[in-house]
Formats: C-alpha cells, sequence, structure tokens
C-alpha cells in the first residue's frame, strides 16, 4: 500500500461508489418499472406470448448475472494491476535521486514496461470477455425476436391474433428486449465498478482492534514481557510467527535478528497490540493484552518506529506529539537532549 497506489484505490472509491448509485438509480429502478409495465400490457394482449418474453427475460439475465460475476473478478485484476502500474511510477519518481546516482534508468524503463504490459494484457483481456458478452447478449436478443415473429405469423394465420396484436406485440417486446440488453449492460458495468471499488476496500478489511466495554487500564508494575505459543501472519498461508514463546525480563535489553520480513518488527507491534495474535497470549507485567485498553498499554510504551514519520507541521508539534501535555521547555530539552535542537 505506497502512497501512490493509496491514492489510486481512492480515486478507485470515490469513482466507484458514485457510479454504483447512479447506476443502481437511473438504471435497475427505471428499468425494472419499466418491464414490469410493459409485462403487464403484454399479457393483457396474448398471455402465451407474454410467457415466452418472460421465460426469455429470465434465461438473458441468469446468463448476464453468471457473466458479470466473471467479469467482476476481471474487474478486480485490473485494478490491482493499475494500482500496481500506479504505485511503481510513484516510487521511481519519489526516489529519481537514487535511479540517477545508480545509473537505473534502463533498469526502470524496463521494469515500468514490464508493469504496463501486465495492466494491458489484463484489461485486454477483460475488453475481449466483455465483447463476447455484448455479442452473447445480441445474439439471445435475436432469438427472441425470430422467435416471436415465428409465433405471431401462426397465430395470425390461425385467426388468433390481428394485424393490430401483431404490430402491438412486436412493439412491446422490442420494448422488453432493449430494457433487458439495456439492464445487461449496466449490470456488467455495476460489476466493474464492485469489483475496483472491492479492490479499493481490501486496504481497509483488516481486523479493527477496538477496545472492548469491559477492559481494564493497564497497570505498569515493572516492565515484564511474555509471548506463550503465539501465532502470526498477514497472510494464513504465510505465518511470521508460529507458536512462539518468549519472555523478556524488566530491564533486559533485547535485539531481534533475522532476514527482512521475518518478523522483527511485528513482533514489537504485537508488543504494542497493534496486532491480534491468530492463537496464543501476549502478557506484560501478568496483563493479558486483550483484556486492557490498547491506549493506556501504548501510553506506557516508548516506540520509535522503523520508517520516518513526520506530519506536515512544525517541528515543535512533531516533537511534542509523543506528550501532547509537554511544555515550550521539555519539546526543546527533549530536542537537545537528541541533538535536534538545531535543526
Amino acid at each position: 500500500n505506497s502512497p501512490g497506489g493509496l491514492t489510486e484505490k481512492l480515486f478507485n472509491l470515490d469513482v466507484g461508489v458514485e457510479q454504483i448509485v447512479k447506476i443502481l438509480i437511473n438504471s435497475f429502478l427505471s428499468k425494472i418499472l419499466l418491464t414490469v409495465i410493459v409485462s403487464f400490457l403484454l399479457y393483457k394482449t396474448n398471455y402465451i406470448l407474454t410467457f415466452v418474453v418472460l421465460l426469455w427475460s429470465v434465461i438473458f439475465l441468469s446468463v448476464s448475472i453468471a457473466l458479470a460475476k466473471v467479469n467482476k473478478r476481471l474487474a478486480i485484476e485490473v485494478s490491482r494491476r493499475r494500482t500496481d502500474f500506479v504505485s511503481f511510477v510513484n516510487d521511481s519518481i519519489l526516489n529519481i535521486a537514487n535511479v540517477v546516482l545508480f545509473c537505473r534508468q534502463k533498469h526502470e524503463k524496463q521494469l515500468m514496461q514490464q508493469q504496463a504490459c501486465k495492466l494491458v494484457d489484463a484489461d485486454s483481456y477483460a475488453q475481449k470477455f466483455r465483447i463476447y458478452v455484448y455479442l452473447l447478449q445480441n445474439i439471445l436478443t435475436l432469438v427472441l425476436i425470430s422467435t416471436l415473429i415465428f409465433l405471431l405469423f401462426n397465430l395470425h394465420k390461425n385467426g388468433l391474433v390481428t394485424v393490430g396484436d401483431f404490430a402491438l406485440i412486436i412493439a412491446l417486446s422490442f420494448n422488453i428486449a432493449d430494457s433487458m440488453y439495456s439492464l445487461a449492460i449496466d449490470y456488467v458495468n455495476f460489476s466493474n465498478h464492485v469489483g475496483a471499488v472491492d479492490h479499493a476496500l481490501s486496504s481497509m478489511r483488516y481486523e479493527s482492534h477496538v477496545d472492548s466495554s469491559n477492559v481494564n487500564d493497564f497497570e505498569y508494575k515493572e516492565g515484564r514481557i511474555e509471548f506463550h505459543d503465539v501465532t502470526f501472519g498477514y497472510r494464513e498461508d504465510r505465518l511470521l510467527l508460529n507458536k512462539q514463546s518468549l519472555v523478556i525480563l524488566p530491564g533486559q535489553k533485547v535485539g531481534l535478528v533475522g532476514k527482512s520480513g521475518s518478523g522483527k518488527t511485528t513482533f514489537a507491534n504485537i508488543s504494542a497490540a497493534l496486532f491480534r495474535p491468530i492463537s496464543g497470549e501476549v502478557f506484560i507485567d501478568g496483563q493479558n493484552v486483550r483484556d486492557i485498553s490498547c491506549g493506556s498499554l501504548r501510553e506506557s510504551i516508548s516506540f520509535i518506529p522503523q520508517e520516518k514519520m513526520l506530519f506536515n507541521r512544525t517541528v515543535l508539534e512533531n516533537i511534542r506529539y509523543g506528550r501532547i501535555n509537554a511544555s515550550d521547555e521539555e519539546v526543546m530539552e527533549a530536542a537537545k537532549q537528541a541533538c535536534a535542537h538545531d535543526f
């Protein structure tokens, strides 16, 4: 979730939700209402042909909905590829100094072309699939019209429908077919936007560790940290911690050593209750982290994050963020101790 990728997802979310609401209100509701009214008029003219048209409508919509589900998966893939491409371009631009210093312009260009090709391939495949969908829908519409004309000629030949009925039924059937066709196309577009929104919301679908109403405030005693059979992973198929147990005694200094992505930062995040373990228990000073409020626990922890995080505010406000009620003198003293007073 790079800044560029998140920006693209937020844009897709904004546009997608707006288009979904428009399609629901301006298309689905109006076309369904129109179809009901026209079907009633058609029933008053000839109930047998009404049954044929309604049966065709059910088949047409069922096929369209099934194909739209596939289209949604393709739309998610296109949205993911587009986000990856925008994220990569943004990353290259933000690190342009490193690109130039290491003479990696050609390398970045090749990687960018690879990302662009993946996006083009995914989008092309999705566009071709939609063309096949529209073609199939046109074929189904042609089948309906051909069937109706055949039945009407036979009914007219046997004197069961008049010329006026013939013309009215054809007109009403065309109206229903047009409504169903437009509805199906709108549903395909609807699934496109739903796929994009679903991908955008994927970044927000992490368990929110909100304190329950019966938790207690953390009571600091001596700083003993205990992990009991802790299992955790950002993905179910890739566990960073698998039934790990550890005890850190009060005052003990511990350094975690391991490869990138092996779970060192994750261990610290779990200790600060930023993430909940999948299984196992974490105790701090004998208190289960699940049973204490996250806010009171973090107030007792000094945490230096791996990535630099600065608000677009004054240096004074950024330093004071660790203790909001600190005076200006205390902030200046902290800056001097950190050798940052002359910045």
